[in-house]
């Protein structure tokens, strides 16, 4: 395995691993009630029983179950496809963030029955739905595939 190789691998663990200390430390420290940092950004407890901006929440027994299944069945069929591009010396970083993340949000689902969000971006009287750590890296690296797929196309 070359070196860039595993430094790849390692961006994974460590987007996990950052996310499940910010989540440790958020659950420690913040409440409902917003925490202004600057403005434009609150820290804020919310848990997300969904998907993305809580779609899909699941309320009852049966629907977290089928949730969480079809998640895992999504993040399962999604790093067998990154192992396949690793075993082709292909570039891997990107996923490796969406894998991370997607991890530590399978964690929160299984340990909490919902992911922890903690971060609330806003301008006046507008706000983003409440995010975390792992959102991020799951949107740069979607972001990241996209791009180096319309790339590879054009």
């Amino acid at each position: 395995m070359k070196k860039h190789q595993i430094l790849t691998i390692l961006l994974g663990i460590t987007v996990f691993i950052i996310d499940r200390i910010s989540k440790i430390w958020a659950f420690s420290f913040l409440t409902s009630t917003p925490l202004p940092v600057f403005y434009g950004c609150n820290l804020v407890i919310a848990w997300n029983r969904g998907v993305s901006w809580s779609m899909l929440a699941a309320n009852q027994t049966w629907s977290y179950w089928l949730l969480v299944s079809l998640i895992t069945l999504i993040i399962a069929f999604f790093a067998a496809y990154t192992v396949k591009q690793f075993r082709l010396g292909l570039p891997i970083g990107w996923e490796m963030l969406v894998l991370g993340g997607s991890l530590s949000n399978l964690v929160d689902r299984l340990w909490y029955k919902a992911v922890l969000d903690f971060i609330e971006l806003y301008i006046g009287p507008y706000s983003w739905p409440v995010f975390n750590v792992a959102d991020v890296c799951i949107v740069i690296g979607i972001g990241g595939i996209l791009l180096r797929s319309w790339r590879k196309n054009s």
